[in-house]
């Protein structure tokens, strides 16, 4: 017997089957982290770890040898892990070096059943007269792929040698194999004698890393809670409009529990049916391992147990219902509508945070569509994309001083080359001077003004022409300023003495060495022009022009912490840009190849190409969020079409008689408008309170959405259960 909607019992088929899906993704992304897990602790035996840090390249060669020598002679395995990590906190790669006797210690790596590395592979990656690898690295010849798990980790073996040559470094984290407490000893001694460390110094650990979660499990699990509502939702809906049938059933010889069990067993079947689909996609995004086809399995026997759950919490309306109840078709309306009203507010509630959440994203969509249009004749500019931060082998703050250094290097090296531009802005607004006023650091100028840092090639592009003698002075090391022409002598001598106080009061012994730092030496001059200034402005209550600006003319030699630390700085504030089509050929290689910050993998784009890879990505935040709250609607749609079904059925024969006295939808159904009503008014209030524009707009749009839902709902269904009613008397 059919006594089900086929649309609500299609849609809940749906909501079913995504359950499913969801708890195979949510499961393949878990094995993807414990695979990351088993693949950094390999190997996971008996190890000496030794810890090299600040060590030159020049010993890289004395170093390797000594490890080679010491492994062919005591039968050992030295292994080194590298996991570089971008500045966003990501860690996509893992780089294994190993070198020594793999027939005396094997080192197998098991996952999931699985053998991913035999000993056998290991003895042909370390036999090998070629550069190869097993896993993929570019440059390198695969003799044997790695797996390939979602939100999992790139595994690449390497022979220790080439992991170094590679990495650009010695310095990192070893795991000797097969040393005794006597060899350890002796071992220890000769690394510190070639390496010029103290045992103590190679036994000192390097500092650990911080491991980011990322926004996928929580996207899943939300998405998860949410499904589950809207299937409990239909659930009760589906239960809701099949009881003016139960009584007719139960004169028949029908029990409660097997109407129950006719009502809900397609839906848990139908999720044990979907095992035929999410075990082969489980597999197919967890690097086609064959052996987690009972894993997957298992999962969605949770989804079948899930949907039986939420069936019997659905089912706690009729089976607390007498057989008389039954029969009357009378049943809890007031917890049933306490219950939907509550689902109803939660709901409402989480509209109202989600669009909240939505402003930010909004914002910065509409400040980069700004910027692309303000920022168009500099768009052929090339910044730095991306790169990646460094790896696990070292500390932050060391990583931080590393990468500072380095890339201070590189700009030092190429600095003087045609298109090589440094440009930097510090606005100072309004706002930022009132609230600078009442600091310490109180201005000496109470207006807006632009503190513009630029290269000399940059400064003769904005057309401002000094003496080479000054130009030399700042190339060996003295800042030089340049005031603009309508400071009066008393503002220029205010000005000379907060810049003087500010470039020196944090300078510290573990800056990277620059002439100023050591000298503090300063050149003021005032400059000639009556142009404004582009502020490289990425907010949109930034002027894009300004007239009144300080101009630092910086070199490497006069370079404090603030602008040697930030060289590295990627996106749309990063100090270093390029024009390509100024860079000779010949040059690209030295700029954009250079051995000083290779291995940090910089990758390079055009600020225009740049500005729309921000506005796809955050058009994909707004698509997740908007679909999001497409769902959180229709769920609200759904509970206030309950409300007004246990509302109808409830007090129908009144319904039916104020429907012939002449009285409208309103005066029959006004508690349900009035709430609401109430129920808007209260959500507007909301978000005007918490300033978000987007929660109100969106929840006048619900509003409306659903009033003329419930409207048209109401005038359909007045009439079709008028008729019926007549039909059947």
């Amino acid at each position: 017997m059919n006594f089900q909607n086929k649309k609500i019992k299609l849609l809940t088929l749906f909501l079913v089957a995504c359950q499913s899906i969801l708890l195979t993704l949510l499961a393949a992304f878990f094995i993807g982290k414990n695979y990351n897990h088993t693949i950094s602790t390999y190997p996971n035996v008996k190890k000496e770890t030794i810890y090299l840090k600040d060590l030159k390249n020049k010993q890289r060669s004395d170093i390797l040898s000594f490890f080679a020598e010491e492994a062919d002679k005591n039968k050992l395995v030295i292994v080194r892990t590298e996991q570089p990590v971008s500045q966003n906190g990501a860690s996509k790669d893992v780089k294994i070096g190993v070198l020594g006797d793999i027939n005396k210690h094997p080192l197998p790596l098991f996952f999931a059943g699985r053998k991913i590395v035999s000993s056998a592979l290991l003895n042909k990656l370390l036999q090998s007269s070629d550069s190869v690898t097993i896993g993929n690295a570019l440059n390198y010849r695969s003799i044997a792929e790695t797996p390939n798990f979602a939100s999992g980790q790139n595994l690449v073996l390497f022979k220790l040698e080439d992991l170094v040559k590679q990495s650009g470094s010695i310095n990192g984290t070893y795991q000797v194999i097969g040393l005794s407490s006597d060899q350890k000893v002796t071992f220890l001694t000769k690394l510190s004698s070639v390496t010029h460390k103290t045992k103590k110094q190679l036994q000192t650990t390097l500092g650990g890393k911080v491991e980011e979660q990322g926004l996928m499990p929580t996207i899943i699990i939300a998405g998860l809670v949410l499904n589950a509502v809207g299937l409990l939702i239909l659930l009760l809906l589906t239960l809701l409009q099949s009881l003016t049938l139960l009584g007719d059933l139960v004169l028949l010889g029908w029990s409660k529990y097997y109407f129950l069990l006719k009502l809900f067993s397609p839906y848990i079947i139908a999720a044990f049916s979907m095992s035929i689909f999410v075990v082969p996609l489980g597999i197919l995004i967890s690097g086609n391992f064959l052996s987690l086809w009972s894993l997957f399995f298992i999962v969605n026997l949770a989804n079948c147990i899930i949907v039986a759950v939420l069936s019997l919490l659905a089912s706690l309306m009729i089976t607390t219902m007498s057989f008389l109840d039954v029969l009357k078709h009378k049943f809890p309306r007031k917890s049933l509508l306490i219950f939907s009203i509550l689902g109803y507010v939660i709901l409402s509630v989480s509209i109202i945070f989600g669009s909240w959440a939505l402003d930010g994203p909004l914002k910065t969509l509409n400040e980069t569509y700004q910027m692309s249009q303000n920022w168009h004749k500099v768009s052929n500019l090339t910044i730095i994309k991306d790169s990646q931060f460094g790896n696990q082998n070292q500390s932050h703050q060391d990583a931080l001083k590393s990468r500072s250094k380095d890339f201070y290097l590189w700009y030092k090296d190429i600095y003087q080359e045609k298109g090589v531009y440094l440009i930097g802005t510090t606005i100072y607004t309004p706002k930022v001077v009132e609230a600078l006023s009442e600091t310490d650091n109180s201005l000496p100028f109470n207006k807006p003004f632009l503190w513009l840092t630029v290269s000399p090639n940059y400064l003769k592009k904005l057309d401002i022409k000094i003496s080479s003698n000054l130009l030399s002075e700042a190339e060996q090391g003295k800042r030089l300023y340049l005031l603009p022409p309508t400071f009066s002598p008393e503002t220029k001598v205010k000005f000379k003495k907060w810049l003087q106080t500010n470039d020196t009061r944090s300078i510290s012994p573990t800056d990277t060495p620059t002439v100023f730092n050591q000298k503090r030496q300063f050149l003021f001059k005032s400059y000639k022009s009556e142009n404004t200034f582009f502020t490289w402005a990425t907010k949109t209550d930034e002027p894009l022009q300004m007239k009144q600006t300080i101009i630092l003319v910086a070199t490497p030699a006069n370079m404090t912490y603030f602008e040697s630390d930030n060289l590295s700085a990627q996106g749309l504030n990063g100090l270093i840009k390029f024009d390509i089509s100024k860079i000779p050929n010949k040059k690209k290689e030295k700029i954009f190849t250079n051995i000083r910050i290779n291995k940090y993998h910089p990758t390079f784009d055009s600020i225009g190409n740049y500005i729309k890879g921000l506005q796809k990505d955050l058009s994909y935040t707004i698509y997740l969020f908007g679909g999001i709250g497409v769902v959180l609607l229709c769920l609200s749609l759904v509970l206030v079409y309950v409300i007004l079904r246990i509302y109808q059925v409830s007090q129908q024969e009144l319904f039916n008689v104020k429907k012939f006295l002449g009285f409208s939808i309103f005066d029959i159904y006004n508690k349900p408008l009035i709430f609401l009503l109430i129920t808007f008014i209260a959500e507007l209030l909301s978000t005007i309170l918490i300033r978000s524009r987007a929660g109100t707009l969106v929840i006048i749009i619900k509003f409306i959405t659903q009033m003329l839902f419930v409207l048209l709902y109401l005038c359909h269904s007045s009439i079709k259960q008028l008729l019926n009613n007549l039909r059947e008397e």
